[in-house]
């Protein structure tokens, strides 16, 4: 009767292990920090931000200062010239582009500047995905860790137990061999999974500039957004791009055939003649004489600026090839994401309503039986392992459908922790 009441309390111990909630195991003197803190820390800390802000202003600053002028052309003159007199002459001229030119060029630098503005929106959605998925998965982690050393300390506790049946032979060899082979191995996933929470606590660091690490979620560690995704197929970041890179090389081609267009040339002269002219009046040299000059410059429509305007009109057509492959592949995708998502947020509320339920009542079960004496302990150890099972499957649903909300809310990011 005293060792059955021993087990009950035993096993009420294990029970309470089993069922208290996991709190994360980090020291006390490390700060937490909450996913809005984090976001924040990062967007102060990630230096592709502050790249793609300067990338930006620069294209603004182009877009605000128009096309580059062509150089002044500057010449003068010195010399005597088959005369007696001594001549100097000063020439200075510019040549304009005409109003079309302007206008294509102060399009290609608008499509270039809305560049810059898609790239940094796609950057900060990357920083933004990359936290989120790195906060979760150290949270989801640990939880995962706090399981499988509940697990551990167990097996270890049943151990010992065995041990003591088999000195008095209740307990077979082979039995006690096999519950040796699952606590080794469970002491090696143990030492598995902690490695994989330090090499998450260093990128989830990297990412946020930040020492502090997730604060303990006491509810659900799925992730829920705040807002619904406003991402579609004409919306999807790479669209977006794509049909930047269309526009800008359309840009390029209607400049480049602009900048076949004539100029005007304006110029002024100032030349002075020093000496004894024809007329028999002597001229000094602060003598000068103005004129001003007027032209058209005619660009060389040979073979190189031929090819190099077909070149850029076939840029343009595959760029604009590559805008409606990537609508049809963004629409798949975003069809693909969506059904991914929903048939693990089914698969993840049938666990969490469905079969925790039932692995609490069957720990419930196994524990009475085995204080009853209806179950060995090996036979005992194999119902506790169906249930930490059960349990740590809802973890890798909980963590799927966190990265497949992330991939729906953020699509198709590249720069993301591995």
């Amino acid at each position: 009767m005293r060792q059955r009441l021993l087990w009950v309390l035993y096993l009420a111990f294990l029970a309470w292990i089993l069922g208290s909630p996991w709190t994360p195991a980090w020291s006390q003197d490390i700060p937490s920090i909450d996913l809005r803190e984090a976001l924040h820390q990062g967007r102060l800390h990630w230096l592709l931000l502050r790249s793609d802000s300067l990338r930006w202003q620069a294209r603004s600053l182009e877009a605000k200062g128009g096309p580059l002028p062509d150089p002044a052309l500057v010449q003068t003159e010195w010399g005597q010239f088959n005369s007696v007199l001594r001549d100097q002459s000063v020439q200075i001229s510019q040549t304009m582009r005409l109003p079309a030119y302007h206008r294509r060029s102060r399009d290609l630098a608008k499509t270039r500047l809305e560049g810059a503005r898609l790239e940094q929106a796609r950057t900060l959605a990357e920083l933004e995905a990359g936290i989120i998925r790195l906060y979760y998965r150290y949270l989801i982690q640990e939880a995962r860790c706090q399981l499988y050393e509940h697990r551990d300390s167990l097996l270890k506790a049943t151990l010992l137990a065995m041990r003591q049946q088999q000195q008095q032979g209740q307990v077979s060899a082979s039995d006690l061999h096999e519950l040796l082979l699952i606590q080794g191995e469970s002491q090696l996933r143990c030492a598995s999974l902690r490695r994989e929470q330090d090499q998450n606590t260093r990128d989830f660091q990297f990412w946020t500039g930040n020492k502090g690490l997730p604060a303990a979620v006491k509810t659900d560690l799925r992730w829920v957004p705040a807002a619904p995704a406003l991402v579609d197929t004409l919306t999807h970041p790479e669209v977006l791009r794509l049909h930047n890179q269309w526009q800008e090389a359309r840009a390029m081609s209607r400049l480049t055939q602009a900048q076949r267009l004539p100029g005007l040339s304006l110029g002024l002269r100032n030349m002075s003649i020093q000496g004894l002219g024809p007329d028999g009046q002597f001229y000094p040299l602060s003598r000068r004489f103005n004129t001003l000059q007027a032209g058209i410059s005619l660009p060389l429509r040979g073979r190189p600026w031929r090819l190099q305007v077909e070149a850029d009109r076939r840029i343009a057509e595959s760029a604009a090839l590559q805008y409606q492959h990537g609508l049809a592949y963004a629409a798949n995708e975003r069809t693909r994401d969506q059904e991914r998502m929903c048939n693990l947020l089914e698969q993840y509320n049938f666990s969490r309503l469905n079969l925790l339920p039932l692995a609490d009542t069957l720990q419930s079960q196994a524990n009475s039986q085995r204080a009853h004496g209806e179950l060995s302990l090996l036979q005992w150890t194999n119902q506790m392992e169906r249930i930490f099972l059960t349990r740590a499957q809802q973890l890798d649903l909980t963590e799927q459908l966190n990265e497949a909300t992330i991939q729906w809310y953020y699509p198709n990011l590249t720069n993301q922790p591995r």
